[in-house]
């Protein structure tokens, strides 16, 4: 199953604005160059486009910006039912190694209003480690391995 990156963001800092970038080094020990998530179980976190969607039609909004879900990586044309334990692979080189669900935060309901959070259970994406370093850039392919 093959899907494509459709967008990246960043966070320098806790509680920063995520920052919005075209691509990203995936690195073994830093997770996401500039991104001040570094944890092993917790270097990326990936979710849908389509369960963003859903999201955006539940709180009721025309848009819905990818940065105010805090993750890492959003992706299209996957399925994101059970990936835990999966090996993706990001691009090219780079393979990350889901090792869990991403559990919405009280940040939800900041960002999208109140309801936020109950609109993001089951649809806030997962977190995983760097297996393999390499580049990864919106548009690229996104392979289940």
């Amino acid at each position: 199953m093959a899907g494509k990156i459709e967008w990246i963001g960043i966070r320098p800092e806790r509680r920063a604005e995520v920052k919005s970038v075209a691509d990203v080094r995936v690195d073994i020990n830093d997770g996401l160059v500039g991104d001040h998530v570094t944890q092993d179980h917790r270097q990326v976190t990936i979710i849908s486009k389509e369960d963003l969607e859903q999201v955006r039609q539940t709180i009721g909004t025309e848009t819905i910006d990818p940065a105010d879900a805090r993750r890492n990586i959003v992706i299209s044309g996957m399925d994101f039912t059970d990936l835990n334990g999966a090996k993706i692979r990001l691009g090219d080189e780079a393979v990350i190694e889901v090792t869990g669900y991403c559990h919405p935060c009280q940040r939800m309901d900041e960002n999208f209003g109140e309801g936020g959070r109950e609109a993001m259970a089951h649809k806030a994406g997962w977190t995983a480690k760097v297996l393999i370093s390499g580049d990864a850039s919106i548009g690229d392919r996104v392979e289940l391995m």
